[in-house]
Formats: C-alpha cells, sequence, structure tokens
C-alpha cells in the first residue's frame, strides 16, 4: 500500500513539473510572437512570467534581457544576462548571453558617465569571455576593441560617435 502512495505521490510530481514546463514554453512562444511584432513591452511581460515558474529555463531570462534591451533598459538587460551564469548551457548559447551582456553594459556605461568606469570594464570582460568560447565571433571582437577604445578616452569624451555604435546581436 505504501509503494502505491510513493507511485502516485511521485506520478503526481511529475505531471506537476510537465505542466510547468509546458505553461513556460507556452509564455516564452507568446513572448516570442510579441518581440517578433516588435511589442516589446508585451513581450517583456510573458518573459517576465515565464521566468517566474517553479522550473525556469535560460531561454526565458535571454529573451527576457532582449526585451529590455529593446527598450533601453540596459541595467535591466544586464541583469538578465548576467543571471544566464547559472544555468547550463552549450557554449554557443552561453557566448550570446556574454556578448548581450556586454553590449547591455556597454551601452548602460554610455548612457552615463557616472556608470561608465564600473561598466566598461565589465563589458569588456563579457565581451571576453564571449570570445573564449567562440574565438571566431567578428562582432565580439569589433564591440571589445570599441569598448577597450572607450577605456583608453578620458572621461568626458565617452560619448560614442553615431557612426561608432557598437554592433547588435539578437
Amino acid at each position: 500500500m505504501n509503494y502505491l502512495r510513493l507511485h502516485i505521490t511521485l506520478l503526481f510530481i511529475v505531471m506537476t513539473m510537465i505542466s510547468w514546463s509546458q505553461q513556460e514554453n507556452r509564455l516564452i512562444r507568446h513572448g516570442n510572437r510579441q518581440y517578433e511584432d516588435g511589442n516589446f513591452k508585451e513581450a517583456e511581460i510573458d518573459y517576465l512570467k515565464s521566468v517566474q515558474t517553479p522550473n525556469a529555463s535560460h531561454k526565458g531570462y535571454f529573451n527576457l534581457g532582449n526585451a529590455w534591451y529593446m527598450q533601453d533598459n540596459y541595467i535591466q538587460a544586464s541583469a538578465a544576462f548576467d543571471t544566464l551564469r547559472t544555468f547550463r548551457m552549450d557554449d554557443e548559447t552561453r557566448s550570446k548571453s556574454y556578448y548581450n551582456l556586454g553590449n547591455s553594459l556597454l551601452k548602460a556605461a554610455q548612457d552615463s558617465a557616472q556608470l561608465a568606469q564600473q561598466f566598461l570594464p565589465a563589458s569588456i570582460e563579457a565581451y571576453k569571455q564571449s570570445l573564449r568560447l567562440d574565438p571566431e565571433d567578428q562582432d565580439a571582437k569589433y564591440n571589445l576593441a570599441y569598448a577597450q577604445k572607450l577605456m583608453q578616452q578620458p572621461q568626458q569624451q565617452q560619448q560614442p560617435k553615431a557612426s561608432e555604435e557598437a554592433r547588435e546581436k539578437e
């Protein structure tokens, strides 16, 4: 009789986990449609809901970071991308998450001269991490060089020219 209860309990737990996983995937898919339509705020809401599910995956955080980035919320985007360090991912996805972290930190540094001293070195390190995982990524190489160039400039000159913007990747 105890074995039967144990099996029923385990079955219930497994079914609940599957249901949560499906809910997360449904939210991410809906958020992706919103994102593709340019509705970044609506996508953000779906992605936020997805990361609040009990078994949240890296996909929700990655997409949430992208949605925040597209809304110019660079500090929030960098927090989402930084959270990805705790997840298991393949090297390609991890490289992209570090790349996007670097972009978010770089944009935040460009928005605030006071934060530049803190965010530029972190951006450079994120690009380096990305390149350790994907040494052939030309965009990461370019953005790393750009961030290093900004780091060398005097504090007053850290506002970039429009033609020298960092390359973005989704």
